[in-house]
């Protein structure tokens, strides 16, 4: 299991803006909630996307149309 990082001088400037305070706080809250396993983070946002009903855009490599 990987360990999490502990907060650095970075997060302390960071912690100054309320806007990215809220959401690294967001964004430890969530880590936390999975390990800090990136692969069942992922897993758990494809599931979400997949069971939202909402469109999502395919970012696959697709070869122009001739001009």
């Amino acid at each position: 299991m990987k360990k999490h990082r502990e907060p650095g001088l970075s997060r302390l400037r960071v912690e100054k803006d309320p806007i990215l305070a809220e959401v690294w706080a967001v964004k430890d809250r969530l880590a936390a909630r999975f390990g800090y396993d990136v692969e069942l983070m992922l897993r758990d946002a494809q599931k979400r996307q997949h069971t939202s009903g909402r469109k999502v855009v395919s970012l696959t490599r697709r070869t122009p149309a001739p001009v």
